[in-house]
């Protein structure tokens, strides 16, 4: 057992960022500990220790356990967790809004994005949905990715490379409002999380290549009107389409209704009065016992599905279109 478990000392080169099985060293991990609370934690060596809510952990506790096993601690217990996107986005701090599972995937859908594909992004933010985009085009695409905010643009790229994700993912500081984007980065898809992202959109025929999808995401209703005007007057691309993403919860409840009293079946009709054949009195299983009142008027049991009262669904607009080529 104490072979087995120092093989897991060093992470498998052959297993994906996202995709390891056991806990190694170098490994950031997710302790989630009791009231949902999220602790993460990087595994620098053996010898390290983390404190918890349930007690002190020590690192040689956690080395080479399966992700997703539960650790007893002195008072109670946490999961461990891999460093996945969906997972990440709620422990990571907040350096600004970030977009949660029910706007990414859409993204990634419309973007078009697969592994070998290269992005562009302007907003990096938190890097919470730049963790999404290097998983998607993993292993032989990229992810460029920008931020105004020189402080951001630092935390961001250091948490990327603590991460392992620096062969696919970079974040540099530059103002693409002001600066544009660089020129020749002969992008697949470029995705824009800013408060004016119709300021970059002269810059992006000399970036992307023809075919490759734009995406933007705006709070408010009228950011994305400026930027589809932006985008027609551009004359460089087409399909613009916008969107809305709703999510609405719904419980499923056991729920019981009060059985209909209908009266007696007698409605004047002598042929419904009529004795039964005799092939149906004798037919084998089928049961001739009347119903007792009782009976009739228990409750039904049924489960029904009701829509939570309060449900904030709205996240913001998310805004379209394909580039089809830069101008002869």
């Amino acid at each position: 057992k104490k072979s087995q478990k120092m093989s897991q000392q060093q992470p498998n080169a052959e297993e994906s960022v996202f995709n390891r099985r056991f806990v190694a060293i170098g490994d950031v991990v997710l302790l989630k500990q009791r009231h949902g609370n999220t602790k993460t934690v990087r595994v620098t060596s053996a010898d390290g220790t983390v404190q918890t809510v349930g007690g002190l952990l020590k690192f040689s506790d956690l080395i080479g356990r399966r992700y997703g096993s539960r650790l007893v601690t002195k008072r109670g217990f946490v999961r461990l967790l891999p460093l996945v996107p969906e997972l990440w986005a709620r422990a990571l701090p907040h350096r600004t809004q970030i977009l949660y599972p029910p706007d990414t995937c859409l993204i990634v859908a419309q973007l078009d994005l697969r592994p070998g594909r290269i992005v562009l992004e302007a907003g990096t933010g938190s890097a919470a949905f730049t963790h999404c985009l290097a998983r998607t085009v993993m292993p032989t695409g990229r992810v460029l990715t920008f931020d105004f905010h020189a402080e951001r643009a630092a935390t961001a790229q250091r948490e990327l490379t603590e991460h392992s994700l620096q062969r696919w993912a970079v974040c540099e500081h530059r103002d693409v409002c002001q600066l544009g984007f660089p020129a020749g980065s002969n992008a697949d898809a470029v995705f824009l999380d800013l408060p004016q992202p119709w300021l970059t959109v002269p810059s992006l025929p000399a970036c992307l290549r023809p075919g490759a999808r734009f995406g933007s995401f705006s709070p408010c209703v009228q950011q994305a009107e400026r930027t589809a005007a932006a985008l027609r007057e551009c004359r460089r691309f087409t399909d613009l389409i916008g969107m809305e993403c709703h999510q609405r919860r719904y419980s499923l409840q056991p729920r019981s209704l009060p059985s209909a009293d209908l009266g007696p079946e007698d409605d004047g009709n002598d042929a419904a009065s009529a004795p039964a054949p005799e092939d149906d009195k004798e037919a084998p299983g089928k049961s001739t016992a009347p119903v007792s009142k009782e009976a009739s008027s228990l409750p039904l049991r049924v489960a029904a599905t009701e829509p939570a009262y309060e449900q904030p669904c709205h996240s913001g607009f998310l805004l379209f279109a394909t580039f089809y080529g830069p101008a002869e």
